[in-house]
């Protein structure tokens, strides 16, 4: 009896564990149905079955809903195809695949369009500025401009060698060149071609897919989601896409004078819940605060003999910072980037000692004031700041652990010396006492999610050169950002 129970409470111990150990190998898991779960894991997705047992690993940003056993996939803003079996069918490695229509999709990765097959067969490869629809099995191609004819398996019939290409029943085409006409037919191993266009008159082609307008000189093809246009003039060919997608307008050209360079305004997109490429996001707008004291030149916390007077209260001498504009730009892709902004720092510097500047002396001068009791006697200065910090964010759980370092130039905007008596009575005296006009701080800030520590030291003493002691302000605080 008594091994019969030690041998159950074994088993009842490794199935703890065995639950234990599932729990503890994600950060989070939510059911997706009885059979599988969502998993995430240093803030990538992946998928798990009922058991723990790891189907797809956590390495993407973003897992879509499954549907007929298949998910889109984006990692480092790159779209793929999975099964719910953890079979890549498309590896990521496009900008944008669009959803399936008889079980083809068109690719597009670097402004160069393809077209995929659902298991994941490459059937047109990416490397043309537009596909079109011709024929069941046929399709017009553009490359640099000029146009072809292509079929499903990747067959080319006709390279991308003319300017336009009209088709004109009975398997002949008519194919226009730097002006001159010349006449295709018998093509080798071209699938018989049924001509059943609703409509065709003077150019226009109307089919299942959209609307085809030519000339002989240049093309305009209008599907439901693009526009695609090549033209020729005297300086050569032009060609301009635009593409609708889901109120997002991409607009690629490589004509000389668009306004816009080459692209504008691109995004991803898909039928599925809307995905955007991740993008670097820094950490600076947002509240700080931090208690201020001096440094000597030799970075000890000496004040020099003609500075002794103004030894701080540090309990009292506090730094409030509200950084209210900040703009991040990527360096590597969203770990990694360039992190300015502005911001305004105000500095309390409270003095142990019962001092007061002697006003319009130079270099500054202090006396003790011998008359009255304080409650408050500080020097406030107030900064206009602006960063640049280079950024590193690893991914931990649902945030991000955060390290920066960088240089925080001030312009000083207001300067004034506040003393409050034992009676309540103020005294504001609003001066430049000699303060530098400038300052520039080295920072070190780290944290996770919206919570920061920061260290800061100024380069340039407090006061301008040989007008008052060689002081360093330095600030040690905690903030969190927005």
């Amino acid at each position: 009896m008594k091994k019969i129970v030690l041998i159950a409470m074994l088993l009842g111990l490794g199935i703890v564990n065995l639950f234990a150990q599932q729990e503890n190998q994600f950060d989070e898991i939510k059911k997706i149905d009885e059979n599988y779960s969502w998993t995430w894991k240093d803030g990538l997705k992946g998928v798990c079955d009922k058991s723990g047992v790891i189907i797809i690993p956590n390495k993407y940003d973003e897992i879509t809903a499954f549907k007929d056993s298949l998910a889109w996939t984006y990692k480092d803003g790159n779209k793929g195809l999975i099964h719910v079996s953890g079979k890549i069918i498309i590896p990521n490695e496009y900008d944008e695949i669009t959803n399936f229509k008889k079980g083809m999709a068109w690719t597009y990765k670097d402004g160069q369009k393809g077209l995929i097959s659902k298991d994941g067969v490459v059937l047109i490869p990416g490397k043309y500025d537009e596909i079109a629809h011709f024929r069941e099995n046929l399709f017009w191609t553009w490359k640099d401009g000029n146009k072809g004819l292509i079929g499903k398996d990747g067959t080319i019939f006709i390279p991308n060698k003319y300017d336009d290409i009209k088709y004109e029943d009975n398997g002949t085409f008519k194919c226009y060149k730097d002006g001159s006409v010349s006449l295709l037919s018998n093509l080798a191993n071209l699938p018989e071609i049924e001509d059943k266009e609703t409509k065709k008159d003077k150019g226009l082609i109307i089919t299942d897919d959209g609307i085809q307008v030519s000339d002989g000189s240049g093309t305009v093809i209008i599907n439901k989601d693009s526009i695609f246009i090549t033209e020729k003039n005297k300086g050569g060919k032009d060609t301009t896409k635009i593409i609708f997608k889901k109120g997002k307008i991409l607009i690629i050209s490589d004509k000389d004078d668009f306004p816009f360079g080459d692209t504008l305004n691109w995004e991803y997109g898909s039928d599925f819940p809307r995905y955007r490429k991740p993008r670097f996001q820094g950490n600076w707008s947002g509240v700080e605060m931090g208690m201020n004291n001096f440094l000597d030149k030799n970075f000890k916390m000496e004040l020099p003999a003609d500075g002794k007077m103004m030894d701080l209260n540090t309990g009292k001498s506090w730094q409030f910072n509200l950084n209210f504009l900040h703009q991040s730009f990527s360096i590597y892709k969203d770990r990694f980037g360039f992190v300015t902004g502005l911001g305004l720092a105000l500095n309390n510097y409270a003095f142990d000692k019962k001092i007061i500047f002697v006003p319009d002396s130079n270099p500054i001068q202090f006396t003790l004031d011998t008359i009255h009791k304080f409650k408050k006697n500080k020097l406030i200065v107030t900064y206009l700041t602006l960063p640049l910090l280079l950024e590193y964010q690893i991914p931990a759980g649902h945030a991000r652990i955060h390290f920066a370092a960088g240089i925080i130039g001030s312009v000083k905007i207001g300067s004034r010396h506040k003393q409050v008596y034992d009676n309540d009575e103020k005294h504001i005296v609003r001066e430049d006492f000699r303060l530098s006009p400038f300052k520039a701080e080295a920072t070190f800030r780290m944290g996770y999610g919206g919570f920061n520590v920061f260290a800061n030291y100024s380069f340039i003493t407090l006061f301008e050169k040989k007008k008052g002691p060689e002081l360093y302000p330095f600030t040690i605080g905690m903030g969190l950002t927005f």
